[in-house]
């Protein structure tokens, strides 16, 4: 009972009304594969939307013929169209190695700049505590784009991180997809359904048209979003654990909702 009185009085925000969104993934295809039809619905609804991107790409496939050099310029380009497909308003690569050492704190610092620069009033990011999870460029990014999301909340803070500020403290929304723990499930229509296999397609080097893994990945990501949008009594939804200003620091009541 308590719960669902404290559920009442602080409710977890309804993502899809958000107007302007920042979208971070680990690499080129990952905001796609995990919330494609998500950006398909927010677009369609007129929202503005930012993709930032963390790493290069350059291990993204193994084939004697490829390079990371090669890799990296083949992936920026597919990422670059399938945005087109989603028609994204702006797109960020940051360009830190794919599978290589990078700083944690470096990527929440640039993460930040553009949180500070964009002001979205919704931002969504892979799960960093994923209980499966063992890809380091996922994990790092889950927890970079964590600590860039607090960074760019507080004036303070950017100044103590030698950060430019707008001098303001801003309250965001913050959405993980890639989640064990899904606490809203967005309806999505069938053309957004479309419009993110048409983008996921644009990632060739990763899913040669007709291929059996992209056959087999259309079958998996299809069943699941059949499975979650039955939760909503829908033919398809996406699910997201979502969190509010007031359930991003200590109260943990939100974990059980």
């Amino acid at each position: 009972m308590f719960n669902f009185i404290l559920k009442r009085l602080v409710p977890i925000p309804i993502i899809e009304e958000c107007k302007n969104v920042v979208f971070i993934g680990p690499h080129p295809d990952d905001i796609e594969i995990g919330c494609g039809a998500f950006v398909s619905l927010l677009k369609r609804k007129g929202a503005k939307v930012t993709f930032i991107v963390v790493t290069d790409g350059g291990c993204g496939i193994v084939k004697e013929c490829d390079t990371i050099p090669y890799l990296i310029e083949v992936r920026k380009k597919e990422q670059e169209e399938a945005c087109k497909v989603l028609k994204i308003d702006h797109l960020h690569m940051l360009n830190f190695p794919d599978g290589g050492e990078y700083n944690e704190n470096d990527v929440a610092k640039e993460i930040a700049k553009l949180l500070v620069l964009y002001n979205p009033d919704l931002v969504v990011a892979p799960d960093p505590n994923l209980l499966n999870e063992i890809h380091p460029d996922h994990l790092r990014t889950g927890k970079a784009a964590q600590k860039g999301f607090f960074l760019s909340t507080n004036t303070l803070v950017l100044q103590r991180n030698n950060l430019e500020t707008d001098g303001k403290n801003h309250s965001r929304i913050l959405a993980y997809y890639y989640t064990h723990r899904p606490n809203q499930y967005v309806k999505v229509s069938k053309d957004d359904v479309k419009n993110m296999f048409e983008a996921i397609k644009k990632h060739q080097s990763q899913f040669p048209p007709n291929s059996e893994e992209y056959k087999g990945l259309k079958s998996y990501l299809t069943l699941r979003l059949r499975r979650m949008g039955m939760k909503r009594f829908s033919k398809y939804a996406m699910g997201f654990f979502v969190l509010g200003p007031v359930h991003q620091h200590c109260l943990s009541e939100v974990n059980e909702w």
